[in-house]
């Protein structure tokens, strides 16, 4: 009796030790972020987690909920090379986004933090859309990017979801030969669906095009320090 008393509490133990672990696991799950930390504006206001219902891939997508307005986002630092183009793409996926002001800076985005820059926001109810932000190093070496709901100037309520992110180091062109080309149709006589296009160029139009590409190749010349050709 009493050997099957101790079976029967070893069992009970093993059991809520397993059910524990897997709470644990799935806490983990829904609270790490990896190397990312949060950010907001107004301290609290915003809850962050990892979802594993509302997804891209496999993986658990990063989720910002914002009840009242506020500046959210996850950031990350990267060491840069000095005046490289980097490209950053990532999956988004919202919900009832707002604005609080209305202003364009506002929304789901990639930025880099503390600055204006950043892609194109995300307002409103939309399904997993592919986001890329592309940005100049210039003298920097080392930059925060965030993925933010909100604004460098403007704060947003709504849900968010991030997935899939990916970075990407441009390459540098050392080429100095550059390569315009300029096409001057005279006449256009064409159907455009239910519209018709029926356009014509005089000689005086067409001398000014030609004068302002020869302004344009001065120009360019000037700039670039004479580094570009014809």
């Amino acid at each position: 009796m009493r050997k099957t008393i101790n079976f029967f509490l070893k069992t009970i133990f093993i059991i809520i030790l397993i059910i524990l672990i897997i709470k644990f696991y799935e806490m983990i799950k829904t609270n790490y972020f990896n190397e990312m930390y949060k950010a907001e504006y107004y301290m609290g206001t915003s809850e962050f987690s990892r979802d594993k219902e509302v997804r891209y891939s496999d993986m658990n997508s990063y989720k910002i909920e914002s009840n009242e307005f506020n500046d959210a986002m996850y950031c990350f630092n990267i060491d840069v090379n000095k005046n490289t183009f980097y490209k950053i793409t990532c999956m988004i996926k919202t919900e009832d986004v707002i604005n609080e002001n209305g202003i364009s800076n506002g929304g789901a985005h990639i930025c880099i933090a503390d600055t204006v820059e950043k892609s194109k926001s995300l307002v409103g109810t939309n399904d997993w859309q592919k986001i890329e932000f592309l940005f100049d190093s210039k003298n920097r070496e080392n930059v925060t990017v965030g993925f933010r709901l909100g604004g460098y100037d403007d704060n947003s309520s709504g849900k968010v979801w991030f997935s899939d992110f990916k970075l990407e180091m441009g390459g540098r062109i050392e080429d100095n030969k550059w390569k315009f080309a300029c096409f001057i149709f005279e006449n256009i006589d064409v159907d455009l669906g239910e519209e018709h296009i029926n356009i014509q160029m005089n000689d005086n139009e067409v001398r000014n095009v030609s004068q302002n590409m020869s302004r344009f190749k001065t120009s360019c010349e000037e700039l670039s320090r004479k580094q570009y050709a014809s």
